[in-house]
């Protein structure tokens, strides 16, 4: 038990397994405590979505690839704009 005065995570749900700082447990390190993980034994390093679940590649592109693209148009548009004030 982790006192009031102690706890990092003072509204974790009654009930839950916590570290010494009062925190829920993260057994594969994967940022989502186990009681709410729905893939508890997420491999290390991999990318995971707000369930604990391991992202695939197709799934990674379909939520975040649309960053890159903006990044991209961007980079495309500066050079553009570079390109009229030097002519």
């Amino acid at each position: 038990m982790v006192s009031d005065n102690d706890d990092h995570c003072p509204e974790t749900p009654q009930g839950v397994k916590v570290d010494e700082k009062g925190c829920p447990i993260d057994t594969d390190n994967d940022g989502i405590a186990d009681y709410l993980d729905k893939q508890i034994n997420t491999r290390y390093g991999a990318l995971v979505d707000e369930n604990g679940v391991e992202l695939t590649e197709d799934k990674y592109e379909s939520t975040y690839g649309y960053v890159s693209a903006t990044r991209k148009y961007a980079h495309i548009y500066n050079e553009s704009e570079i390109k009229k004030k030097i002519i």
